[in-house]
């Protein structure tokens, strides 16, 4: 299916502050964070530190890619909100600073379930702010990216 994206002039802010992001991005290190959709966890929000992440285009859209380790509870909640098209971001991609390798560590552990915002022993949440569509995105990150997912390609 295809999905419509915002006008070109809508765009060239986006285009050029994504550009200037990554521009000051020496290897990316990045948490996704999205909302769980799941009616039987009590939890709102899951996050994932992704294997990979890129840059693909800034035009005539900015396009990432990025890929996440499966199975995985974060791609299974992408899944669900794949599948009711909407213009409205749906994750959000955190670049983490140098001094956030905590969150990266945090988020690539499977075994935080079902509070994976949340460390075994440890009861301070993770310091973020909420986008305009309600997804968490983290403070002191390098930059955070409110994406649309595209597509979904089964890495085998």
């Amino acid at each position: 299916s295809t999905r419509a994206l915002a006008p070109e002039n809508a765009t060239n802010n986006v285009r050029e502050s994504l550009r200037h992001l990554l521009q000051h991005t020496a290897q990316p290190v990045s948490v996704l964070t999205v909302k769980n959709t799941a009616p039987n966890s009590s939890e709102p929000y899951h996050g994932a530190t992704l294997s990979s992440f890129s840059s693909v285009s800034f035009h005539p859209f900015p396009i990432i890619s990025f890929a996440l380790q499966l199975p995985s509870r974060s791609a299974d909640a992408l899944q669900s909100h794949f599948s009711i098209p909407t213009p409205e971001a749906q994750l959000v991609i955190n670049i983490l600073s140098s001094s956030q390798s905590n969150l990266a560590r945090r988020f690539s552990r499977p075994d935080l379930y079902p509070k994976p915002f949340l460390e075994p022993g440890d009861s301070k949440l993770p310091e973020y702010r909420l986008t305009n569509e309600g997804i968490p995105a983290f403070a002191h990150s390098v930059g955070a990216l409110s994406c649309t997912l595209l597509a979904s390609l089964p890495l085998n």
